[in-house]
Formats: structure tokens, sequence, C-alpha cells
């Protein structure tokens, strides 16, 4: 069994009050290991609420095999079915096999009863089968949900229950050195890709659900150095684009097609916009599409945001005070964006901001906001808290930058290098921050104790 399922609680007794105002923001973090997660996760990870869940996509070991893998976070992640799955070392999260004969053993409910099934290595599991064994009551599911799920033999086996949140996903490399940087879900639930592949990428399934991709390069931001990032509105996909390098004013950081579901290369059409500016994020909420990252000319830069009601007419507005603006959410008719030297804007409209300064934190990666709390994550791996956006308190510190932070089903999430760590709401706000060691983490659940078995 993996050695770091051991139960690790440590307590933080103190909390610093960090900005400019004088209240204190009392908050208990006790953390814990949660055992029931996958080992493998890459750096680059990104976290979303999306589908009614929050989801983890996230990249293998192997950075040049081109192998995410897309996490369901529900506590009990209704599959749908028809399932199946080749019972292999590999599906099962595995680097090898237990032991010479291995098996999965696995137990699962369905809307018409609770099965079980023995299948041998090499060999495939079908949801449902007439032959799984009958054993117990129904659930009410669309799906199916894995009760417990172990592989090996009867003497050496691994828990792999874990294996059933997360669907592996096979992306094509055209030998460029494809780097995947954000994620999105289009009109008909299916699972998109933003990134680099010498220039803006985008990776979609077709019809038979085989991923492939596209570059729209002729928009002048071929560049291996080139990110991408993504968002659905009503019949519109938008990509925004930046780099480490200014491109030439025929160079637009902004695409967008039509008709989503048709991703050709020559689909594709670009707004009219200033030069110089650069896209770290899209969001699509109440109404409109909201773009923010950077304005740069011969003098300066500046942090920017844009926005569109249709994703073809755009307004711009330049932040003054800021150099760079690195991620926005909306919660509760608020709009809040980070970015760097610990900038902090919010706004009601979109247009109009308000400026405040976390002048301890240095620069800000990530932003979310929930539980009449907001959280932002800092490039050195602090994760700050507010109910105010005058006082801070510290939630947690780690060596690793926080590259994506998600709120959904009733808590935080926040992906800290290698790791992920989790707060529940409570009256109080932020609490029971969950803590898993360098050579693991933690895939979150929804409304789960996690010291409970099974």
């Amino acid at each position: 069994m993996n050695p770091c399922t051991t139960l690790m609680i440590w307590a933080l007794s103190l909390l610093f009050l960090i900005g400019g105002g004088t209240g204190f923001l009392s908050a208990q973090t006790a953390w814990s290991f949660n055992p029931d997660t996958p080992t493998n996760l890459a750096y680059g990870a990104k976290l979303k609420f999306a589908k009614g869940a929050l989801r983890l996509v996230w990249q293998s070991e192997n950075s040049y095999n081109h192998q995410f893998n897309n996490t369901n976070l529900n506590v009990t992640p209704d599959i749908p079915m028809p399932y199946s799955l080749r019972v292999l070392p590999e599906t099962m999260g595995l680097h090898s096999s237990p032991d010479s004969g291995s098996k999965l053993t696995i137990r699962y409910a369905t809307a018409s009863g609770q099965y079980e099934a023995i299948v041998p290595e090499g060999f495939m599991l079908t949801i449902p089968d007439t032959r799984h064994a009958l054993v117990g009551p129904a659930q009410a599911v669309a799906g199916f949900v894995v009760v417990s799920a172990t592989y090996g033999t009867t003497t050496n086996f691994v828990n792999v229950k874990k294996s059933f949140r997360t669907k592996p996903l096979s992306l094509p490399d055209h030998g460029y050195g494809t780097q995947w940087n954000d994620f999105a879900y289009d009109a008909a639930g299916s699972l998109v890709f933003f990134g680099n592949d010498n220039g803006p990428a985008l990776a979609y399934p077709n019809a038979s659900g085989t991923y492939q991709i596209i570059n729209p390069r002729y928009y002048g931001f071929s560049s291996y150095r080139a990110k991408s990032c993504g968002a659905f509105g009503p019949y519109k996909l938008v990509m925004g684009l930046t780099g480490d390098s200014y491109f030439s004013p025929q160079s637009q950081p902004l695409i967008q097609t039509p008709s989503p579901g048709n991703y050709t290369s020559y689909n594709w059409r670009s707004p009219s916009l200033s030069p110089g500016l650069q896209v770290k994020q899209i969001i699509y909420e109440a109404g409109k599409f909201l773009a923010i990252g950077s304005s740069s000319n011969s003098y300066e830069t500046k942090g920017a945001v844009l926005l569109s009601q249709n994703g073809v007419e755009w307004t711009t507005v330049v932040i003054p005070g800021t150099t760079s603006l690195e991620a926005v959410c909306y919660k509760s008719g608020r709009w809040t964006a980070v970015g760097d030297s610990g900038s902090v804007l919010t706004s009601s409209n979109g247009y109009e901001w308000v400026k405040t300064t976390i002048y301890a934190a240095g620069n800000l990666t990530s932003v979310a906001s929930g539980n009449d709390y907001c959280a932002v994550g800092t490039s050195t791996g602090t994760i700050y808290t507010t109910r105010d956006f005058s006082s801070w308190a510290v939630q947690i510190r780690s060596s690793s930058s926080i590259s994506s932070l998600a709120v959904g089903d009733g808590r935080f999430m926040a992906v800290l290098g290698n790791k992920v760590y989790q707060s529940q709401f409570s009256q109080a706000g932020i609490v029971d921050i969950e803590f898993q060691p360098q050579n693991t983490f933690v895939i979150p659940q929804q409304a789960v104790n996690p010291f409970a078995s099974g």
C-alpha cells in the first residue's frame, strides 16, 4: 500500500494580517491528508468549476507523452453508461502490475442494483454486463458509481477506486513541443483544450472522440512561446493569445469562431484592437466576455481589461498603476482581477475598477470567490483571503507557485505546484485546508469526510 496514506494532522495557530485595514479575520486551518487520490499529477494542472462539478485537468508524469487526464471531483462521480475499459496497469493509474495474475475486483451501483465483477488484466470491463453478480441495492444515479475497486491478487493488491474518477485523454503531438494552458467545455459538453503548438492551438474531439489540433497561425502569433486561453459564450468561442515577446501591430490577441464545433483554421475571425495587447485569461459571465492581460507601447506596460457582449466588438480599459493582470473571476455581481505587485481590482460592471494592494504578496497568479470570501494565490505559494478587500489573512504558505484556484461544491480548491489543497466552507468562512506531501497530491472531494473509510 502507498506509505503516504498515513494521516497527518497539523495545526496552524498563527494568522497574519496583511493590508491597509484594521479588521482581523479569524480562521481555522486544520490540515489533513486524503489518500484517495492519484499520484502522478504533473505541473500545470488546471482547476475549474464546470458542468456542475469541480474538475481538474492534468498531464501525466512524462511531459513529452501528451496524456492528459480529466478528473471529476464529486464525492460520488456518476459515470455514464455504457462504459468500457481495458484493464491494464496504466488504466488503473499504476506504473506496473502489483503481482503476476493481477485482476480488477470492482463493485459498482446503478439504478437497477449493486454489482460485482472480477476482470483479469488485459481483458475489458464493460458496464452494464449481465454476467456481473447482483450483490446489493440500487442507487439513484443515471449511470454508475464505483463503490470499491482493487487491482492485484488476493494477497497483494492496490485500491484503484480513484482511477474511475479520471478519464485519460490522448492529445496529438505535431513535434513542436506542444503545451496546453487552459480548458473549457463547449455547448455539447465536449472538453476543449487551448495551448501552443508552434503558435496558438486548439484541441477538440471529432465525431469519434479522437482529439485533433487546429492552428490559426495566420493571425501573426506563430511562436514557440505563445500561450492561449479561451471561453465559450452564446454561439461564440473566443480565444485569447499571449507570449513572452510582443508581436507586430497586425497581430491580434483575440480570435473567435461564430460556430463552436466547427473549428477549422479558416473559420476564425479577429476583432480590430489596438496593438500591444496580450490576453492571460477569458471568462464569460453576466452576459459578457471579459478578458484580462496587459497593454504595451514603446514606453510602458499596464494592466488591461477587454469587454464584449458578442465576442466581436470589444472595449479596452487600461488600468493605471498596474503592469499586468493574470487572473479574473466573477461572483454575485462582482468582478475581481489580480496581477503583478499584489494588485487586486474589483468592479461591478467591468468598466470601472477599484484597486487595492497586498503589499507583501508579490505577484498574484490566481483568484476565486465564494461564501462571501475572496481567495488569491501568489507566485511564491501563499493564499490570502478577505471579506472586505481591506484586511487580508494568510491561509496557507507553500514553496510552489499557485497556478489555479477554483470554487464549487461548498469548498475552495487550489493547485500549488504538483499538490492540491482544499478548504471547505463553514459559517466562519474558509476552514479545514487539506494538504499532501510532495510525492503525492489530493484531489478534493465534494462534501467528503477525509477521516471516513472507503
